[in-house]
């Protein structure tokens, strides 16, 4: 008989196994399912119930998310005290700061972490993170979309292009897919990297990015780096997509010559750094015409 995996009660929360959802209107749906299965899946591995879930809404009611689902939750925000991690799920729209129920969310989540709760925030998410307060001087990032306006209006957070990031209890993860890399990556901390080996095996899933690497956004393909030495030439020119430092600049950084540079792009990007960087310029160009109609 298969494990029962369902949801935390709404009244029980004070449980050092339970999951706090907060979706926001229009969240990204693979990543609450990607989050959720991972902690289900993790259930059926372990043989017990080791992450309890439930889901909630700012005012309390259902929520549609960006491809139209329409979510029931348990309630509004509840009383979550010892609750192992409340995440808050957004989507494509990174406009929260006239949200509703944004001024009881803030409140909430800092109470949250001062108790030293794990939070998470999956896609737009972040930006509710920020708006708390909480993303100050931390290591954090967002949808690749939504990362030049994040950056304008939260210059004091330390805004990193990767999947998703840990700092000192707080998490971020940039949308889609990423959610399962990063509750794969609590997994490992929580019950050990076989364990974590395992369940990645369960979910039929080949995480392409760690903690560490560029995320695939900073590709012009969108597609995993698959050489270290190139991840880190992208990182430097992903930092700086206007006016990254030039080929030769790069390559006495990484301590190799500019013609072997130009050889392991060719081979695992099939092209030169030159018309790499000129791709990311015209993603730069796309993010900012989103973020204008955002």
């Amino acid at each position: 008989m298969p494990l029962d995996r369902g949801p935390r009660p709404q009244n029980d929360l004070h449980d050092a196994r339970a999951h706090v959802f907060v979706l926001l209107p229009g969240f990204c749906m693979i990543s609450l399912a990607g989050a959720l299965e991972v902690l289900g899946a993790r259930n059926d591995l372990l043989g017990y119930r080791a992450a309890r879930w439930s889901l909630h809404a700012l005012d309390g009611g259902p929520v549609t998310s960006a491809c139209g689902l329409r979510m029931d939750v348990a309630g509004p925000l509840p009383c979550a005290t010892g609750a192992a991690c409340i995440v808050v799920a957004g989507g494509d729209d990174a406009g929260t700061a006239g949200l509703d129920g944004l001024d009881r969310l803030k409140p909430w989540l800092r109470r949250a972490a001062a108790s030293g709760q794990r939070i998470a925030a999956l896609h737009s998410g972040s930006h509710c993170l920020a708006l708390a307060g909480l993303l100050r001087n931390r290591r954090a990032t967002v949808h690749w979309q939504q990362r030049n306006a994040f950056r304008r209006t939260f210059p004091d957070v330390d805004l990193r292009p990767v999947s998703y990031t840990m700092h000192d209890g707080v998490m971020t993860a940039s949308g889609g897919t990423t959610a399962i890399d990063l509750f794969l990556h609590l997994t490992e901390l929580d019950h050990g990297p076989e364990i974590a080996r395992n369940l990645a095996a369960r979910l039929d899933y080949h995480p392409a990015r760690t903690y560490h690497e560029t995320s695939p956004d900073m590709m012009a393909s969108r597609d995993p780096v698959p050489n270290a030495t190139v991840a880190r030439a992208v990182g430097m020119m992903a930092g700086h997509p206007g006016s990254p430092p030039d080929t030769a600049t790069i390559a006495a950084a990484l301590g190799i010559s500019v013609r072997q540079l130009e050889r392991l792009f060719r081979r695992h990007l099939g092209q030169s750094p030159r018309r790499f960087h000129i791709r990311l310029r015209l993603d730069e160009v796309r993010e900012l015409e989103h973020a204008e109609r955002q």
